[in-house]
């Protein structure tokens, strides 16, 4: 057996990187032959190749070792190189079936988490009103303390969207995902049209008013029926009730708020103080029922609050005071109040109408 086609034990634990510093040094002095480098080269790409992704501590090199040594003893240099190259194939083999089964994972991580949507949420504060655009090209203009969630993508066969406030939607064409918006038991389904609906959780109704194009509303609570707006129409349901009625309407008074109008036209009073409310993020309150139901025409654009209520008073026999803000325990302020009272000398009833020249 010729000794110089022998790989030292040595150099086995200089490549596993336990050789002490006595087999280093005489691993060196063996590395000076050529043909002894281009060896340990070979095993030291092998050594780290199965180190990167920390499967060489799990393969027993000393096998290899042994095996290297069995085919370098019969001392023909093409056998030789040979040897190495099945020592390679055996570590290589693991190597690879791990690769083959990570890609695989892998490749089923990434189908799950394109099935796992997430969800979006967008809320306005009191006061506050926001617009965007969803995945799917539809503009959405949300009102003041609402909030909407959608998902991240619209995978599916349809595009369902959370309301809870009051939004508008102009919603893009797409014939083979339906858009439908869910809020509380109702359900408007929409291809390509413009709708508003209101649905405040504090508000006794819900409102689902058609600006263009064709919507079906779904109710899944009284008799459970399903109704086709046409444009110009508004469908409302009452809460309590379960009553659904249908009528036309002027749909821009109803959807203006989205370019900063509030407009009133014969509105009840008790409506008129709730729109108010919610648009300057005030506690705004009658403390006589008579004035509930008196109507009110008007249009408001760019009025501060203060400038509001100076201008009710003028049309409307009334008076307010009003309190400021307080800071609350979560360091929080209190919403601005204003109590609402009808004029000591005041005569009306519930049928009584003002009417206020319309602003533009």
């Amino acid at each position: 057996m010729n000794n110089d086609h022998i790989i030292p034990e040595y150099v086995f634990n200089d490549l596993r990187g336990h050789a002490s510093e006595e087999q280093k040094k005489q691993t060196e002095i063996w590395l000076l032959q050529p043909e002894n480098k281009l060896t340990y080269n070979q095993l030291k790409k092998i050594a780290h190749l199965s180190g990167d992704i920390r499967l060489f501590e799990k393969f027993d090199l000393r096998e290899g070792e042994v095996s290297i040594r069995r085919k370098i003893s019969k001392g023909l240099r093409t056998r030789y190189i040979r040897a190495i190259q099945k020592v390679a194939a055996f570590f290589l083999l693991p190597v690879l079936v791990y690769a083959a089964w990570s890609f695989r994972q892998n490749k089923v991580l990434k189908n799950e988490m394109a099935s796992v949507q997430i969800v979006q949420e967008i809320k306005t504060q009191p006061g506050i009103r926001s617009s965007f655009v969803l995945p799917d090209g539809s503009k959405v203009w949300l009102n003041s303390a609402s909030t909407i969630r959608f998902p991240s993508a619209f995978t599916g066969h349809s595009r369902i969207i959370e309301l809870e406030g009051e939004a508008y939607f102009e919603v893009a064409h797409n014939k083979l995902k339906p858009f439908i918006v869910k809020s509380g038991a109702i359900e408007v389904t929409a291809l390509g049209t413009a709708f508003n609906l209101s649905a405040f959780r504090e508000d006794d109704e819900i409102s689902t008013t058609l600006a263009e194009g064709m919507v079906k509303v779904s109710i899944s609570q009284g008799k459970k029926e399903q109704y086709i707006l046409e444009p110009e129409e508004q469908l409302n349901f009452e809460k309590n009730t379960f009553r659904v009625s249908t009528h036309r309407i002027n749909v821009y008074n109803e959807i203006a708020w989205k370019d900063g109008k509030l407009i009133f036209s014969d509105t009840p009073f008790h409506e008129v103080v709730k729109k108010l409310g919610r648009w300057f993020n005030t506690d705004i309150r009658l403390t006589d029922e008579r004035i509930a139901n008196y109507r009110y025409t008007a249009t408001f654009t760019n009025e501060n609050l203060s400038q509001v209520m100076e201008l009710l008073t003028f049309s409307a026999p009334i008076e307010f005071t009003s309190t400021h803000r307080q800071k609350q325990q979560d360091n929080k302020f209190s919403p601005k109040q204003i109590i609402i009272r009808v004029k000591p000398d005041a005569v009306l009833d519930s049928t009584s109408k003002d009417k206020m020249p319309m602003k533009q």
